[in-house]
């Protein structure tokens, strides 16, 4: 079995296995033949000392000697000897090789104990007993003795369980559900440049797991899910509080408060860390919850700290030795939560303004992220040391709390002003003598614009083309202001140049968008402005004089595990997560003919027409169609792709419409394809997303697909 190794820790994860046995290995086993399907879940083990089918493996666990202090883990530098809340246990593993092929213990067999909070400690081989790696091969219908022990806390062995995780036919560790990557030196760098990722999904099949009780204890009922908040941090400005659980993925991330003076191992040398002289070390823990159906494997390189600015990342294990032996770095059983401790090295000048920066993963062309406050007050001395910006006005950050029409407003170094919006149902256009008319069920939304420069960008007017103002519909659906209108006199900010005035320079025009009028009211103006390196300001400006606050956005609720079993694809019109978006499909009309067209296709051919919703659950704005794409699976394995010139029936989705966070994009489907092919298929809905390779520990990019139903 592959190892598993989570970056930036201090454990090997290899469970170990030996073909001698251990002396000393206490009283005979009491086997209790069980069958195959026994211990199929952690929240149902085997009784203690029962044998269990897994994969290629029969496996027989003997008592658990629950304080074997005496027997040292291979592989584990203890530095000491196990503190007053850590302890060592071991237990002695008979395996026989069921298959037909010689296996090599070291890489198809391991062994895993499980606490009762769902949390993994991984096996290793115990100190001065013959390492797995040196086992040779175990013929079919041969069989294996060995001591495996493992670092716990203290008190975790109560409702434990031991995880049998075969490795065989090619499944590895379940990876790829975890804080995982790093980011951009620039804070908003993608995953090219170094943009990490927080997400699920594996390009390995899970590992085939048995599970069977320590003791007499089974684990306790688990506590309900965390409720995860979909909007909580999505703008450095405004983080969210310490402890709220952010999903990720498939998992939920709760970073604790922060400690400002974190009680660190010492080192090789027995020498305690200290921080350079201008530094300081700022720890924390993060519970990391499971909500999925598989075992996941944690990392925690994704979440760094940053300054308030953005900029300045410190990257986790700048004050290693920081991880307690005794922190679970193997996989987190679904419904199950670990806790992590990390510690990070930061200019003392920077911790009073910084967050932690949690990378959500990759959307669109950058890196989406969530902000969490540290928790903690900064003392009289770090305020004094401060070089963090006073926060300014945040209001009108997120478009459901938009500012006033009608009043200046700074964003960036721009000052703007944004007329009360207006509606039309037809624009006359310049030069010509003909109207323009928005399409059926659209409006065309209107409004005055003037931007001024405060003068603080100097002479580099670059930086000019960071300013851009769309329109955010009711469904946060962004809608170009430059080309969704070919009437009006336009707006551009080339005009500051064209004033004549740089710095300081002045422009005016007009905002035009076509929307759908149902959507008009409860839109607003999203102006991107620029200002200082890091920071990219962003204000959403009403329609009216009168801003109104509105509900924020609410993403669908989606069941666990939904739509990823391809022999069990989601029903029609559930909601399942694929990376950063939710998508639902409604059920398949099967056509003969298109509705609008009273000539039938061909006797061969058939129409199927749907609806697709897609919420982008990101921290940026993004497009479901440069992300996403939706496969049709006939059940001869047939595919066609929406988009693809031979299957569609129009070209009309190519406007690759953007939707702010917590915003829904919905779009009509339809694909023409024979008639077999139609009445009788799934959808696939595809991205991409990225995980931690467990033998390199580098980022590899990866398809994740979900299966929904026809109808």
């Amino acid at each position: 079995m592959p190892r598993t190794r989570p970056a930036l820790v201090a454990l090997v994860l290899t469970g170990a296995a030996t073909l001698t046995a251990c002396s000393g290995s206490g009283p005979g086993l009491s086997v209790q033949p069980i069958p195959s399907e026994a211990g199929p879940s952690w929240q149902a083990a085997a009784p203690q000392g029962s044998t269990v089918t897994t994969g290629a493996w029969t496996v027989t666990l003997g008592d658990t000697e629950q304080d074997a202090t005496a027997r040292p883990v291979a592989g584990v530098d203890l530095l000491a000897a196990p503190a007053d809340d850590q302890r060592i246990v071991s237990v002695l593993v008979d395996a026989t090789n069921d298959s037909t092929a010689p296996l090599t213990p070291a890489d198809h067999l391991g062994l895993e104990l499980v606490t009762t909070s769902g949390a993994s400690y991984p096996g290793n081989a115990c100190e001065g007993e013959a390492t797995v790696a040196d086992a040779p091969e175990v013929a079919p219908g041969e069989s294996l003795s060995a001591r495996w022990c493992t670092v716990i806390p203290a008190d975790a062995l109560e409702g434990a369980v031991w995880a049998v995780v075969d490795g065989s036919e090619g499944a590895g560790p379940s990876v790829g559900s975890g804080v995982s990557g790093g980011t951009g030196d620039d804070g908003t760098g993608d995953a090219d440049d170094g943009g990490g990722t927080v997400g699920s999904g594996s390009g390995k099949e899970a590992a085939e797991r048995r599970y069977v009780l320590v003791g007499d204890e089974a684990p306790a009922q688990l506590p309900p899910l965390p409720v995860t908040d979909t909007a909580a941090g999505r703008h450095i400005e405004l983080p969210a509080a310490s402890g709220t659980p952010i999903r990720v993925g498939d998992l939920a991330v709760a970073i604790g408060p922060s400690d400002l003076d974190p009680e660190l191992l010492p080192d090789e040398d027995g020498e305690e860390p200290e921080p350079y002289p201008d530094e300081m070390f700022v720890g924390s823990t993060v519970a990391v919850t499971n909500l999925g159906t598989e075992p996941v494997q944690p990392a925690l390189g994704g979440l760094e700290l940053v300054d308030w600015a953005g900029g300045s990342l410190f990257a986790i294990g700048e004050c290693d030795p920081a991880s307690r032996p005794t922190d679970p770095l193997g996989p987190i059983q679904p419904g199950g939560t670990a806790e992590i401790s990390l510690c990070q090295a930061a200019p003392i000048e920077a911790v009073a303004g910084a967050r932690w920066q949690l990378t959500e993963g990759a959307v669109g062309w950058g890196a989406s992220y969530r902000y969490v406050e540290l928790g903690v007050d900064p003392t009289p001395e770090l305020l004094a040391a401060s070089t963090a910006p006073e926060p300014g006005n945040l209001e009108g950050i997120d478009s459901r709390e938009p500012l006033p029409a009608g009043e200046s407003h700074e964003v960036g170094y721009t000052s703007v002003t944004i007329d009360e919006a207006r509606t039309e149902d037809e624009l006359e256009v310049d030069g010509y003598s003909f109207t323009d008319e928005p399409e059926d069920g659209n409006a065309f939304v209107l409004a005055d614009i003037a931007v001024t420069e405060d003068g603080s960008a100097g002479t580099d007017s670059s930086r000019r083309y960071e300013f851009d103002v769309e329109f955010v519909d009711a469904a946060g659906q962004l809608h170009d202001t430059r080309y969704s209108c070919s009437g009006g006199e336009g707006f551009e900010i080339d005009d500051l140049d064209r004033a004549g005035a740089t710095p300081r320079g002045e422009a005016e025009g007009e905002l035009c968008a076509e929307v759908d009028e149902d959507l008009v009211e409860g839109g607003a103006w999203r102006v991107t402005s620029y200002g200082p390196e890091r920071s990219v300001p962003v204000r959403h400006v009403a329609t009216a004089t009168a801003a109104t606050s509105l509900e924020p956005f609410e993403v669908p609720v989606v069941e666990a595990g939904a739509g990823t079993d391809p022999a069990a694809p989601a029903p029609a019109g559930t909601p399942v997560r694929a990376g950063l978006w939710v998508v639902s499909i409604d059920p398949v009309t099967v056509r003969d003919r298109a509705e609008d067209d009273e000539d039938p296709l061909s006797s061969s051919a058939r129409r199927i027409d749907t609806n697709v919703t897609v919420t982008n659950t990101a921290s940026v704005p993004a497009s479901p169609f440069d992300d996403v794409s939706l496969v049709w699976i006939a059940e001869d394995g047939t595919e066609r792709s929406y988009g693809d010139e031979s299957a569609q029936c129009s070209w009309e989705y190519i406007d690759r419409v953007d939707s702010v966070p917590g915003g829904t994009i919905t779009h009509d489907v339809c694909m023409e394809m024979t008639r077999g092919d139609a009445e009788s298929g799934h959808w696939e809905v595809r991205t991409t997303g990225w995980s931690q390779d467990p033998d390199t520990e580098e980022l590899v990019e990866e398809e994740i697909v979900r299966y929904v139903a026809a109808g």
